[in-house]
């Protein structure tokens, strides 16, 4: 995916690019859209990991794999064609517009028209209290340490002792474990 993305990049073929992390097509669609002042995402095309998800799952479900980009619709061929020869899934699941909705579709039923203002501004600011209590320790009182046999059992646990022994194991020509 990386290849492609910096192929594409460099050819010009995409205009904007996030990821699909915390909030999914809800974030990253809905940041994108915010250049053009609208969208229409459309559920029922895109892929899914799992079957049988709910259409706010799908808008909702985040994946650290998957990328939205925003390609005009005279290089999208082009695209579609240069992931293929990358083995990259590609698919065009709307368009971005001056609507000034964020429009969600499932199954040609609309489940989300949201006013862009209000997805991105609506909401009133949270205004939380708080008092802070400055807190006070007691300095602690040090017995004599054996810092000889402190080290050793530091140094005897498994996230820090040395890896020898599984390095040992990984034949590094072949690429395999040798068991």
């Amino acid at each position: 995916m990386l290849d492609l993305l910096l192929e594409a990049r460099d050819i010009g073929l995409y205009n904007a690019i996030t990821g699909q992390w915390a909030g999914g097509l809800s974030s990253s669609v809905g940041e994108m859209a915010q250049m053009s002042g609208g969208c229409l995402i459309e559920l029922d095309k895109c892929p899914l990991k799992y079957p049988g998800l709910d259409p706010w799952e799908i808008l909702v479900s985040e994946s650290q794999e998957r990328m939205t980009l925003a390609v005009s619709p005279d290089k999208i061929d082009e695209f579609l064609k240069l992931a293929g020869t990358r083995d990259v899934e590609a698919t065009v699941i709307g368009t971005f517009n001056d609507s000034g909705k964020f429009h969600v579709k499932y199954g040609g039923k609309t489940v989300a028209y949201l006013d862009m203002e209000f997805l991105h501004g609506g909401l009133p600011v949270m205004k939380l209290s708080a008092r802070w209590i400055a807190r006070r320790f007691e300095e602690p009182v040090l017995g004599a340490v054996d810092l000889t046999e402190s080290l050793k059992t530091l140094l005897s646990r498994l996230n820090i002792c040395s890896k020898e022994y599984v390095i040992r194991q990984y034949d590094h020509e072949v690429q395999q474990a040798l068991l």
